[in-house]
Parts: structure tokens; C-alpha cells; sequence
């Protein structure tokens, strides 16, 4: 019988976090040359009415390019399609060509992500194994494979439990989430999202900030701050960095799901949510949490789906839930957070608690169920039984 296609999914990993940080240049770029000049970002309207950039193709021509690098067999879900990729290579953007040392960084960043990725695979503690989800068809089976590493791969096929058939995979790609804030010179709410499915399971995700976040450290000389990671290395990290903190206590924090696991939001817990959601249901919500201890009152406000995701996963002012039970995103705004939250104890689903179907085609992605995004699984069911008991 003639072999399937097979791809490594730390391949895929490495190619998802080196290619975010790499589509942080065209993104900054055109950012920083559309000073006195917004005509060379082209910001425009799309079929649907949303609005697109020039920076959107840019930046999604490079993810998808690395990721076809690794596997032309795989299947890949952008935001954009070819045709806003196309008109955005048509341009003459001559400011965007590489230099030598942008071509340098980009193999430092490669290197970076390489490395870390490996590592974190290899570090994973046992009971943790991505077997488990593979199943063992794929890793009986020998494969043609383009390897990162010649001698981690250089084993049995049956020991090299990260080779999956390629058509078990999809990949979400969101190169500018956060488009229209980025028009306006908004950049803080502005985010690279990329995610890897297994058989609708999200497994690893990336969360780029291309502008930075403020208080971290730029990975290398790009400018930019990553958060990457997911069950395929059971944890959540900052890219050149170390494991981020709620990944690092998700063993003691969310051992016991009951109701002393949540209890500690009364003063602590917080949702996030925009400006311009602060009231209906969304205050409904945070009202009735707040009136059992389980969250604070007073909300943090935060544009854009990408941030306020990367919220949840650093909790840098405790925040906890983004409850948004209806249309207004998309899949490629929520896979990569679906992929993170996992690893550190967290939870995202639709309004109704079921999980997300990664399985629909780019013109069904919209989430009209909405999403409950949570770092703490309890308050997760919790938010959920309320909002059912409500009828909000």
C-alpha cells in the first residue's frame, strides 16, 4: 500500500513561530513608512466589509510560505485569501525587500525558534505524552519527512511519536488581527495569531505582538514579543524567554476543579472585554460572577481578539475570561488561544461550552455561537451554567 504523506509536528512548530516573528517585518514596516504617507499600508474595505491592508497579504504570504516549506500536503485556513495575498505582492513595496541583515536575523530567529521548540518537546514531563492524541496508526508507519533535526529524527519510525499523516492537519492563520486598530496607528492592539489542529484538537499555538509588549523583552533585534506553545509541549512560553507563569503553577492551581479552584476571584480574577461590548450581556455576566466572589467588577478594557487572548495566557493584571456569546469572531481568531489555554489549565469554547470545529472551510469560520475564552476551567463552567440558568 502506497505511504500517505507525513509531516513532524515540530517542524510545523518551528515554521508557525519563526514565520509570526519573521511577518512582524512587513507589518512594522509599512507601520513605520506610513508616517506622513498612510497610502503605502492601502487600507481598504473587503468584500464583507471588514478592512484589510497591504501588511495582512504581506505578512500571510510569508507564514504560508514557511509552512508550505514543511508540507504542501497540509491544510491551511488564512484570514486572507489569495486574492488580498496577491494584490498585496503586486504592489511595489521596494522598502519590504531583505537586506543582509534582515536576511541574518531571519536565520537567528529560525535558529531561536528551532532550539526552543525541541526543547520544550523534549522537556515534556511524563503522562504528558502527544501520543496519546497521535494514536499509534501514524507512528507505525515509515514516511518520507523533512527533518529539523538529523538525529532526533533519525529514529524508528515508531519511536517518533510527532509524525502524523499530513491530512490530520490544519493550520489557522491570522496575519493582522486587529487590522482596523492598525489603520489608525493603533499598534498595541495589533497581533500575529498562528495554530496547529490534529484532528480538530488544537495542539500548538502562536500569539506575536509585532510592536511589542510593553515590560518584555523584544525576541532577538525584531522588535516584536511571542507567546507560543499548547499540548504539544505541555506548557505556555515567551519566546526567548521562559515558561510564563500560569503555565508554570497550572499543576498546583488547577489540580482540584471545584469551587475552591475559583474562589481566589473575588479579588483577583478579572474579564476582558472592548469598550465598546461593556454592557448587555457581557455586564450581565461579569455582574453575576462578581456577585459570588468569582471575578472583579470593574473589567479590563483591551482592543482586538489576538490581545485580548495574549491577556489570558500572561494574566499580567489577573485577567481570567473573555465571555462573548455572539458573532464577531472568526476561527483564526480564537485557535491559537484555544491551543495555549489548554496547556495551563484554561478553557474556550462556543456560548453553549461546546468546543470549536476547526473542521469548517474559511467561508464558514465565523464563531455565531461566540466564544467563552478562560484561563481557569472552572470559571469556564461556571460562566457557562450561569449564562444557560439566566437566559442572559
Amino acid at each position: 500500500m502506497e505511504s500517505q504523506p507525513m509531516v513532524d509536528l515540530r517542524d510545523l512548530a518551528v515554521a508557525a513561530l519563526s514565520s509570526s516573528i519573521t511577518a512582524s517585518r512587513p507589518i512594522r514596516r509599512l507601520a513605520q513608512q506610513a508616517v506622513g504617507d498612510i497610502s503605502h499600508k492601502n487600507a481598504r474595505l473587503k468584500l464583507d466589509g471588514s478592512v484589510v491592508t497591504d501588511a495582512d497579504g504581506a505578512a500571510q504570504q510569508i507564514i504560508v510560505g514557511a509552512l508550505k516549506e514543511v508540507s504542501s500536503d497540509i491544510r491551511i485556513v488564512g484570514e486572507e485569501s489569495s486574492y488580498e495575498m496577491d494584490s498585496s505582492h503586486s504592489r511595489k513595496l521596494n522598502f519590504l525587500h531583505d537586506d543582509d541583515a534582515e536576511i541574518n536575523l531571519e536565520e537567528k530567529v529560525f535558529q531561536l525558534a528551532k532550539g526552543e521548540v525541541l526543547q520544550r518537546f523534549s522537556e515534556r514531563p511524563a503522562g504528558a505524552d502527544i501520543g496519546a492524541i497521535i494514536g499509534d496508526s501514524d507512528t507505525l508507519e515509515g514516511s518520507e519527512s523533512n527533518p529539523i533535526d538529523e538525529d532526533i529524527d533519525s529514529e524508528p519510525a515508531s519511536q517518533n511519536i510527532s509524525n502524523v499523516k499530513a491530512s490530520r492537519i490544519s493550520v489557522f492563520v491570522d496575519p493582522l488581527d486587529g487590522t482596523s486598530c492598525y489603520a489608525k496607528g493603533q499598534y498595541e492592539a495589533v497581533t500575529i495569531l498562528v495554530a496547529v489542529i490534529l484532528d480538530n484538537i488544537p495542539i500548538f499555538g502562536v500569539i506575536c505582538k509585532p510592536f511589542g509588549q510593553e515590560g518584555e523583552k523584544s525576541i532577538l533585534e525584531s522588535g516584536c514579543f511571542a507567546v507560543y506553545g499548547g499540548i504539544l509541549m505541555n506548557g505556555a512560553f515567551i519566546a526567548g524567554g521562559g515558561e510564563c507563569d500560569r503555565s508554570k503553577v497550572h499543576g498546583l492551581r488547577f489540580s482540584d476543579m471545584g469551587t475552591e479552584a475559583i474562589s481566589e476571584g473575588k479579588t483577583r480574577c478579572r474579564a476582558i472585554i472592548s469598550k465598546s461590548r461593556a454592557g448587555g450581556v457581557v455586564r450581565k455576566c461579569i455582574n453575576a460572577l462578581a456577585d459570588r466572589g468569582l471575578l472583579h467588577p470593574d473589567p479590563v478594557l483591551v482592543s482586538g481578539a489576538g490581545a485580548k487572548t495574549l491577556c489570558l495566557i500572561c494574566g499580567n493584571m489577573k485577567e481570567t475570561l473573555w465571555f462573548f456569546p455572539k458573532p464577531g469572531t472568526s476561527l483564526w481568531d480564537v485557535a491559537a488561544a484555544d491551543a495555549l489555554l489548554r496547556a495551563i489549565g484554561g478553557r474556550l469554547s462556543d456560548k453553549n461550552g461546546y468546543d470549536m470545529d476547526y473542521s469548517r472551510s474559511r467561508h464558514e469560520a465565523e464563531n455565531n455561537d461566540g466564544i467563552v475564552a478562560c484561563s481557569n476551567s472552572a470559571l469556564h463552567a461556571e460562566c457557562i451554567r450561569l449564562f444557560h440558568l439566566e437566559k442572559w
